[in-house]
């Protein structure tokens, strides 16, 4: 999507504009939206839009991450629990009376 110009150095050439889409593409990365996934976002900018998210396609790429970002939570929190578990077997069966620990159910 974005292709700076070379330098007879062979060092890239960004426009302001370019180095923009870069920003936002990193940041959006930053965010948990992989570089694949930033395309609608991108676009939004290279057809002359404010900002990245000026587009209803953009809407689609946040409401995906949100997505995600929720399928991963729950998956953690469910490893949580099971590792919780775990724990609490395994100080009963080590150490039948011994303090339960702090921030376990």
């Amino acid at each position: 999507m974005i292709t700076p110009a070379r330098l007879a150095n062979g060092y890239r050439e960004y426009s302001e504009h370019e180095a923009r889409m870069v920003r936002e593409a990193r940041e959006l990365n930053r965010l948990g939206i992989p570089a694949e996934r930033t395309r609608p976002l991108l676009e939004c900018l290279a057809d002359g839009r404010e900002h990245a998210d000026d587009c209803p396609s953009s809407l689609a790429g946040y409401r995906e991450a949100i997505d995600d970002l929720a399928l991963r939570i729950e998956e953690l929190t469910a490893r949580r629990a099971v590792l919780i578990r775990h724990l609490h077997h395994a100080a009963a069966t080590a150490a039948p009376t011994g303090p339960v620990l702090k921030g376990a159910p």
